[in-house]
């Protein structure tokens, strides 16, 4: 029953950033600030921790996220292991957010300490495609294309891919075979 009636709208941010590195033999250490601010970000209910807004689906919320983080790490050639700590603060509307919204928003809240390492394997992959382009003499405006993509159906998720280093989530996998045909026109 949800229904879009006011339609969705992009979401607008504005980010800010400070940082800085410093390497000295393979050793890193890093630090920075950031904040940033979202505006019209789609609610994932109804109402705000019980208070009524409306009733739909498309309910819009701005937050703000803001803290610093401070890493430390060795590398050694292909691989590498970095400790960081970040501390992020997180507020929706003009109250504390929580980490039941923060996931809903992709905002992780709280102090974190993470550990990463390089050098970690991950499964190899092969997508095949191909495409034909054609742009007559007689119209430059125009530019005709066919092309396959993932020829020989492989099933693998994009190194950007959420979930691939984790055993009990299933990656976003990338589209099967797909045939296109484009008509481009340029104006």
């Amino acid at each position: 029953d949800w229904i879009y009636a006011g339609g969705i709208k992009a979401i607008r941010s504005n980010n800010v950033t400070l940082g800085a590195e410093f390497h000295q033999d393979g050793f890193t250490l890093g630090a920075g600030v950031f904040r940033s601010r979202f505006k019209d970000a789609r609610n994932e209910v109804y109402s705000i921790r019980g208070e009524p807004v409306g009733v739909g689906a498309d309910l819009t919320t701005d937050f703000e996220t803001q803290g610093y983080s401070l890493s430390a790490g060795y590398s050694w050639g292909p691989g590498f292991v970095r400790l960081s700590f970040t501390d992020t603060e997180f507020t929706i509307g003009d109250k504390v957010g929580d980490s039941d919204a923060g996931q809903y928003l992709g905002t992780p809240i709280g102090r974190v300490v993470a550990v990463d390492q390089g050098n970690l394997p991950l499964e190899s992959y092969q997508a095949v495609g191909l495409y034909a382009e054609y742009q007559p003499p007689m119209a430059d405006f125009l530019t005709l294309r066919i092309e396959g993509n993932n020829l020989f159906d492989e099933t693998y998720a994009d190194r950007a891919t959420y979930g691939q280093e984790f055993r009990n989530v299933v990656p976003l996998y990338e589209p099967g075979r797909s045939v296109l045909v484009k008509a481009t026109v340029n104006f």
